[in-house]
Formats: structure tokens, sequence, C-alpha cells
């Protein structure tokens, strides 16, 4: 997050991990409501088609539970970060259930007068039901409604005008008040949110660096070795030391001191940018970037850039042998295992960052993680 004229700014990433856990925050009870509304459809259906009702519901509950499973895997991620990239899916399966109750309404031209406007209603009710958990993604939303009402709108092509004149008039209608109604449910969702997320990263954020804090990276840690064991990908993290830093601060005073860790901080935001990295505060004048899906090849590289890069700051220091400020860095990388523990890789890092300064300083070690 960065701030501007006071206003919040956040991760597009970080604001879509916030739309995507509230469009499921209420998966079972959406799962439940729509089956109940399949079965009313099934009850006025039966009549005219028999056996092919029973086809349609039970296409009609596999596309609402492809949407359920969605959320299912979401839930069982971190939750910290979601890529924009990364959500057609959850547009596919909005669109998949919307287009179940889409496939009733294609059944307009053979039913009966009587019949018509309780497939009608039983199809606006499930939109307007829906508003509320998915507003908070209107283009996700779009797909559900759209996929749900177009089909109502073609069918009624070959109904007598009278009925089919309802049915434009309906569709229309609830169309823009339901567009409208998500537009100003996001807003205000939004605004709840952006609030909500300035707090937690007051908890959660370094005010020297702008970068996570001790007590965030732990949380991290805990969570993505987790999500590495699962999906069976290496994890890395590389500790950083700035170099005789208690010499900077002595000969140029804290206040300099201070502007050079957020120089190093400033650093390792603008390299560590993928969805699954991290960059924070660990103490002091030691930083941390965990790095996640990352093998030690790409970690050693980005750990070498990032030790470049601090030294081209070209940052004044009588105290170091250099000359400017240089930062020393440990790193390890691990396959995790559910029934491991992210502390052997914290504690590799640790070793291989000693070592660095053992060797010299301005310097990238690589260890070894035995587990």
């Amino acid at each position: 997050m960065s701030t501007q004229d006071g206003v919040s700014r956040f991760d597009p990433h970080e604001l879509a991990a916030e739309r995507v856990r509230h469009l499921y925050r209420h998966r079972d009870a959406g799962l439940w409501t729509n089956a109940a509304g399949g079965v009313f459809m099934v009850l006025i259906l039966w009549p005219t088609f028999r056996l092919w009702t029973l086809a349609w519901f039970a296409l009609f509950l596999g596309a609402h539970g492809s949407q359920w499973m969605m959320g299912r895997r979401r839930k069982g991620g971190t939750g910290l970060l979601v890529p924009v990239s990364s959500l057609g899916p959850h547009r596919l399966a909005a669109a998949l259930a919307g287009g179940a109750w889409g496939l009733a309404g294609l059944s307009l031209p053979w039913l009966d007068a009587h019949q018509v406007p309780s497939v009608l209603v039983l199809v606006v009710v499930a939109c307007v039901i829906s508003l509320p958990r998915m507003a908070a993604m209107p283009d996700i939303y779009l797909g559900f409604a759209a996929s749900a009402m177009t089909p109502l709108a073609l069918s009624a092509i070959w109904l007598p005008f009278d009925q089919a004149r309802m049915v434009w008039m309906v569709v229309g209608l609830v169309s823009a008040v339901l567009w409208l109604s998500a537009r100003a449910v996001e807003a205000d969702l939004m605004d709840v949110v952006t609030k909500r997320l300035d707090l937690e990263r007051m908890a959660w954020e370094d005010k020297l660096t702008g970068l996570a804090n001790r007590r965030r990276f732990d949380a991290v840690l805990a969570a993505e070795w987790r999500r590495a064991a699962r999906m069976k990908v290496p994890l890395s993290l590389i500790l950083l030391d700035v170099d005789h830093f208690k010499r900077f601060n002595d000969t140029y005073g804290h206040t300099p001191g201070d502007a050079c860790l957020t120089m190093v901080g400033g650093v390792l935001a603008s390299t560590v940018r993928r969805a699954g990295d991290f960059a924070a505060r660990y103490g002091g004048e030691e930083f941390v970037m965990l790095l996640f899906h990352t093998s030690r090849a790409d970690a050693t590289l980005l750990a070498e850039r990032v030790r470049q890069a601090v030294r081209a700051l070209g940052v004044p220091h009588s105290g170091s042998p250099e000359g400017v400020d240089t930062v020393s860095m440990g790193g390890a990388t691990v396959m995790p295992r559910v029934d491991g523990s992210p502390q052997a890789l914290l504690d590799q890092a640790d070793e291989a960052l000693y070592q660095a300064k053992e060797q010299g300083r301005d310097k990238v070690v690589w260890g070894d993680v035995q587990l």
C-alpha cells in the first residue's frame, strides 16, 4: 500500500483477495438457496418435460456445485493475495451457475401461459438473492446475471406478443436495477474494506520503511509454508543485514540511519513484486524476503540483484571498507512438508547470513536445509 494525499492505495492483488473472500463468504447458504429454487423450478417444469426436468436439475446442481467448489478452493489457500489474472475461473464458475438458470428460461415457448410468470419470477429471484454476495465483483455478477437473463429474453421471441412484452420489460428493468445496485453495493463494500485494511496495515506495517513488520512476517511464513507443502513447490527465504550499521549510526546519527534503512526497504519493495513474494523488516537493520514457488537458482539471482542495487545507492559510509553502504545476505530453499516446520528454513538462512558476514560481508551465501 502507498499513500497519496492522505488516501490509501492498495495492491490490486490485495483488493482482489478481499473481493474473492466476500464472493464466497456465504457460499454454503448460496448453494442451498439456489438448490431450493431449483427444486421449485423442477415442480414447475415437470408437467411439461418430465424426465428431461431431472436431467436439467442434475446439470443445475453441477453448475452451482462448481461455483461452491471454487469457494472451497479459495478457503483452502492463504487468502493473502489473489493475482488479478487468476480471476478467470471465478468468472467462468459464476457464468455456469447463471447459465443453469438461463437454461430453464429457454423453456418458455413450450410452457403454458400460467407457467411463464413462475419461471420468470424464479430466475429473477435467483439473480436478486445473489446480488449481496456477488456484488463485491460486479463483472462476475454481470456474468451470472447475463447468463441467467439473456436466455429468457431470447426465448420470449416465440411467445405471444403480450407475454413476450412482459418478459422483456421485466428482464430489462430488473437487469438495469440489479446492475446499478451491484455498483452501489460494491462502492459501499470497498469503502468498508479499505478502511479495515487501513487498520490492519497499521497493526502489521513497519512505519519507517513501509514494509511489513516481524509480526506480519511470522504469520505469512506459516501460511506460505503450508501452501507450498500442499502444492509441492519450493519456498525460498532470504535474510538481509545492513553491513556495519552500528558504525553508520555512530558516525552519522540516527536520522541518516533511518534514511538508509528506508532506502534499503525501497530496494526490496521494488524488487519483490510478484503476488506470491513478500518482504518485511525483520528487526533493526535486518530484512527478510520470502519467495513462494521460487527455486534456489532464481532466488539467488534475485538476492544478487538486491545486493547490487543497495550498493548502487551509493550511500556514503566511512566506517565500511567499501566506502558505501552494503548488505550481507543469507538464503535457503526447501520443499516444505506438511509435518515440517518453517523454523528450519529460517535457521538455515540465518546461518548462511552469518557465513556471509564471516566471509567479508557484501556477499550472498546460500545454505542447505536438512529436514
